[in-house]
């Protein structure tokens, strides 16, 4: 339960991010960040996490 916590806060976080810097997002990457969504929306939290790692560089 603890871990399911932890990975929520992060998912969140890393949604705000991803929510306010997007203007340098290629169309690849709109569709990485609409499926992270999907997953998250789906409680795939862990899975959501790995796309927002990998769009975390493209944000300025």
């Amino acid at each position: 339960m603890d871990l399911t916590i932890r990975s929520l806060t992060i998912v969140l976080c890393l949604a705000t991010v991803t929510a306010h810097a997007q203007t340098g997002y290629k169309r690849m990457h709109n569709r990485m960040l609409d499926e992270a969504k999907v997953l998250l929306s789906n409680g795939e939290y862990q899975e959501a996490a790995k796309i927002y790692q990998l769009l975390l560089p493209v944000d300025p």
